[in-house]
């Protein structure tokens, strides 16, 4: 098996919450021996870090690092960013329904690929 499509441990950076964690995800991916090419980022907020600190640290969009977010917040408009919009009204419903209703069922959602620049 060809070890560049192997599970790597160091390309999972977590505790990413804010936008200004962007700046820490791109340090740790700098110290990296082999980059990632493309980043898969649990929120559209970090993912605008992200966009912003590849800028400040001259890493091209989607030449050397392609991103794609979550939730199709509006910085993600307004920067152009891949995302993934997922939908969260519909969920929320369907879990407070499941809870006062005490009727537990599983209902697939349906999410949608937004392609911008990123990728």
């Amino acid at each position: 098996m060809d070890d560049t499509w192997s599970y790597q441990p160091d390309y999972i950076i977590d505790k990413c919450i804010y936008f200004e964690d962007g700046e820490k995800a791109i340090k740790q991916l700098k110290k990296m021996e082999i980059p990632p090419t493309a980043l898969l980022v649990t929120s559209d907020q970090v993912a605008a870090g992200i966009v912003v600190s590849c800028q400040k640290h001259g890493i091209s969009i989607p030449n050397q690092l392609s991103i794609i977010g979550f939730d199709n917040e509006p910085i993600a408009k307004m920067m152009n960013i891949t995302t993934i919009e997922i939908p969260l009204l519909e969920m929320g419903r369907n879990l407070f329904l499941q809870a006062v209703q005490d009727d537990l069922s599983n209902k697939e959602l349906s999410s949608r690929l937004i392609e911008r620049e990123t990728v």
